[in-house]
């Protein structure tokens, strides 16, 4: 995949030219693999907690991860000034109800002892609210098929239809619905 530029700097510290993300489609219990490329302007001495998450339709997160490059073997208080790291992080998606959605890839920095986040400059010098650095579609689970004992179609609203239903005789029947979902908005 192609390296998607972003081209921000954090706090006047590290800059963060891109990230490439291994594939554009994901699908519940699949991992996104993302490599994002940062370099230090300055030595590091604060304790800094990278975050990547795939923001929903309306920016919810739909998977975070947080924490410190390379799994915390090489924090950014030990990156050498100018030098380019390559750190990559893994996103499992376990949610089956994410999708479809083309999610967004927002990466960005948090200063860890007072939790705030760093804010991220382009180099024309303007604040941008979160750092995009890719879009990945996150596509629906699989439905399975399900015999219904007894079909039927009963709509409600635009919302659901009752599909079908099932008995099991006993001294306390167990009655079992089916139901559609129409509209998940």
């Amino acid at each position: 995949e192609d390296l998607n530029r972003i081209d921000v700097t954090f706090g006047d510290q590290i800059r963060l030219f891109g990230c490439q993300p291994d594939r554009t489609h994901l699908k519940a219990g699949e991992t996104l693999a993302v490599t994002c490329y940062w370099q230090a302007l300055r030595p590091v001495d604060a304790d800094l907690r990278f975050f990547h998450h795939l923001l929903g339709r309306h920016l919810e997160p739909v998977v975070k991860e947080d924490g410190y490059p390379g799994g915390g073997s090489f924090p950014a208080s030990l990156w050498p000034t100018g030098q380019i790291v390559a750190a990559k992080e893994e996103l499992a998606l376990t949610d089956p109800a994410a999708g479809p959605v083309l999610s967004r890839l927002a990466v960005g920095i948090v200063e860890t002892d007072s939790g705030e986040y760093l804010v991220a400059v382009t180099p024309q010098g303007a604040e941008v609210e979160l750092a995009i650095a890719s879009r990945v579609k996150i596509d629906p689970q699989q439905r399975q098929s399900i015999a219904v004992a007894n079909p039927v179609y009963y709509k409600v609203g635009d919302v659901a239809v009752l599909a079908g239903y099932s008995i099991e005789p006993g001294e306390t029947p167990l009655v079992t619905l089916y139901w559609q979902v129409l509209n998940s908005t």
